[in-house]
């Protein structure tokens, strides 16, 4: 019997199939074959098309960037089993940003559509660096050739002296014509020599779940279990997280009732463990009833969306739609008691405010009126919610539109007029990259610390400092964490974790790294709460971050934080009146309920531990 060879080939001329058919009639052959078609070229999770992006000829076109960094660059012979040939640069001295030393690997030369994941990988070694560590840092970016240059894939890394194979995998977000995407590698955090190889790039085409492709594993400095940091912090939380309860039981005639029962059980902590109430909230069916379940489970404090809009005018508080649902979550969160931060009044860059401020780019008097209305108009709005925290002014670093209109004293107008319409919630500031980045994102530091110091010494009634904390692969070390807490702390003004994730595959690491960040931050007198921002796969703007997958199966970093905010930070405590009628316990600043139990009479208290020392007295008839 004979057999016929078809070979199939996708739009972009590529051979993807090859199929030995035994001779039949020939309408079943067209048939088969037009059935065949039909599903690559119409399913595309059946189209495993891979298209290489980078060839070995590519290697010699790679383009360096740095010579104003002082930083040279040359192709070497590599000691490695899978590639001879290999990149080194040499950065003498550090730069000025981690973007002047960079090599440009290549632009794409074919197509690349919405929805294709690339895949990216290389080999990485750091010769010497000039860092305590002594370790090399690096980005690895898939993304946009023109200015902003958006990435839809990053990888930020660590690298030692043994060659290390890097992945980065990403969705295109758009179309990619030919030329419109670049991939980059940055080096120029500090002093070091890197070296590069074995590059490849390829485009894995549509349908493909980047949780199934490899990916690397990381850790970060303090996560053995011996680390010295742990002890101090365990001293700390210990000393400012906690307050002595005496509980009096007496009688009617008010002697005191020697061997009674006490049980006293936590409800509630006094430091703020909260996430951001999306859209989860408002959700019906199945999935709304488990968000909210969770939601009072976890968290005491929440934030609150008060979005203005964004450049296309179709999201946030000016559309009716989303103004209802922006108050129906912040009522929700009321009506079950929790604590609530408003965010935000003003992210000040023209593509977070709406077209009637826009219109006004060159006309200051007639902006400030709108941005005014828009400040009298939201707090009132959220006053009713007894908001405990407002974030009047978002990521001033990058978002400045306004400021620069407007003016820098501004910022003290705005933070008194919020003050004026409500003389309760903390007015903060909230700004990204202070904590994450391995804590190099100095300039950005120092930008935050001039402006609070402005706003302090001009006595805008600035009440809090917020950090993002959106952390990727660049796990800052834990010490480091504290001595940035330690240099804001100066200010005396209470500091807010407002927006902690950790975009990361490896989820051993996740969760180790939520419990090492939850910890170090607990243990620092000047905080007073961490945000998770999202917690739920099915409601969340990216799904590795998350506590729940989107059945909600859990992972492992709700392990991790259970452990710790209701085990270790828990407090349950039993025993006996001595005879004086009194118990003594120790424990964790919060909400209790004590149990007293005598002779079958029993009465159940509640109250709370908000300070160093706490007595309550209980009369049992």
């Amino acid at each position: 019997m004979s057999r016929e060879k078809i070979i199939v080939k996708n739009k972009y001329g590529n051979f993807i199939l090859i199929l030995y058919i035994y001779k039949m009639k020939k309408q079943s052959l067209h048939i088969i074959c037009s059935i065949i078609i039909v599903l690559l070229f119409f399913f595309p999770t059946l189209n495993a098309r891979t298209v290489s992006l980078f060839d070995e000829i590519d290697f010699e076109k790679i383009k360096f960037y740095g010579k104003k960094a002082k930083a040279k660059c040359k192709i070497i012979d590599a000691d490695h089993k899978s590639f001879s040939r290999a990149y080194r640069v040499i950065i003498p001295e550090k730069p000025k940003s981690p973007y002047a030393v960079q090599l440009q690997l290549i632009k794409n030369k074919i197509p690349i559509r919405k929805g294709d994941v690339v895949s990216v990988s290389l080999y990485i070694r750091c010769t010497d660096s000039k860092t305590k560590n002594n370790k090399g840092k690096f980005i690895l970016l898939s993304q946009e050739s023109y200015k902003p240059h958006k990435a839809f894939a990053k990888y930020q890394g660590l690298c030692d002296k043994k060659w290390n194979k890097i992945y980065s995998h990403g969705t295109a977000d758009r179309n990619f014509n030919p030329g419109e995407a670049k991939f980059t590698i940055n080096m120029g955090h500090h002093a070091q020599v890197i070296e590069i190889g074995n590059i490849k790039i390829v485009n894995l085409g549509k349908g493909i779940d980047i949780k199934k492709l490899p990916y690397n594993k990381l850790s970060y400095e303090g996560r053995d279990k011996n680390a010295e940091w742990r002890k101090q912090a365990q001293k700390r939380i210990e000393k400012i997280r906690k307050g002595d309860l005496t509980v009096k039981v007496m009688d009617n005639n008010r002697t005191p009732l020697k061997d009674v029962e006490i049980k006293i059980e936590m409800k509630r902590h006094l430091y703020g463990f909260g996430a951001y109430a999306n859209s989860g909230i408002a959700r019906k069916g199945r999935d709304g009833d488990k968000y909210r379940e969770w939601f009072k489970k976890l968290f005491n404090w929440a934030t609150a969306p008060y979005y203005w809009t964004n450049k296309h005018d179709t999201w946030g508080w000016k559309i009716p739609a989303y103004r209802k649902q922006f108050l129906e979550i912040s009522q929700w969160l009321k009506q079950n008691d929790f604590r609530i931060r408003a965010h935000n009044m003003l992210w000040g860059a023209w593509q977070w405010v709406p077209k009637e401020a826009r219109i006004h780019k060159n006309n200051p008097v007639k902006l400030k009126q709108v941005i005014d209305e828009r400040i009298k108009t939201i707090t009132t709005a959220a006053k009713q919610f007894d908001v405990i925290q407002w974030d009047v002014i978002n990521e001033p670093y990058t978002c400045h539109d306004l400021i620069d209109t407007l003016g820098k004293k501004e910022i003290i107008e705005w933070f008194k007029l919020v003050r004026h319409l409500d003389p309760n919630p903390g007015l903060f500031l909230n700004e990204y990259n202070i904590l994450t980045y391995w804590g190099t994102h100095y300039k950005q530091q120092d930008n935050y610390e001039h402006i609070i110091k402005y706003l302090i010494d001009s006595n805008a009634p600035l009440g809090g400092i917020g950090m993002q904390s959106h952390f990727n692969q660049d796990l800052t070390e834990i010490e480091t964490i504290l001595d940035i807490l330690d240099r804001f702390a100066k200010f005396n003004k209470d500091i807010v974790i407002t927006e902690f994730d950790v975009n990361i595959l490896d989820e051993e690491t996740q969760a180790d790294y939520t419990r090492d960040f939850y910890t170090a931050i607990f243990s620092h007198p000047a905080t007073k709460g961490i945000i998770m921002w999202g917690f739920w796969e099915g409601c969340h703007r990216k799904p590795n971050c998350v506590f729940f997958r989107k059945d909600w199966s859990q992972k492992p970093n709700l392990n991790a934080y259970m452990d710790i905010v209701f085990n270790k930070w828990w407090t349950r405590a039993n025993g006996r009146t001595d005879k004086n009628g009194e118990f003594e316990a120790r424990g964790f600043m919060g909400d209790y309920e004590i149990k007293v139990l005598k002779d079958g009479i029993q009465k159940s208290v509640k109250t709370k531990i908000e300070k160093q020392d706490n007595t309550i007295e209980i009369i049992l008839k």
